[in-house]
């Protein structure tokens, strides 16, 4: 009885181990997509900025 409980024990702790491992890179994923996203709308916002100040120095220069 106590060698069942030992192995099933240690079956839980690799158990254990391979999920949080695989939670781990599951979760490195999607930080990595969420900086993209981040990074391209920043990007995005940015260029709407830039052609706004654009516009503005255009009817600054047209007056």
């Amino acid at each position: 009885m106590q060698d069942s409980l030992a192995e099933t024990r240690r079956t839980l702790k690799e158990l254990t181990e391979y999920i949080e491992e695989d939670l781990y890179h599951m979760i490195a994923d999607d930080v990595d997509q969420l900086k993209f996203e981040l990074d391209v709308a920043k990007h995005s916002i940015k260029k709407l900025k830039d052609s706004k100040l654009e516009t503005k120095a255009g009817d600054y220069n047209e007056r």
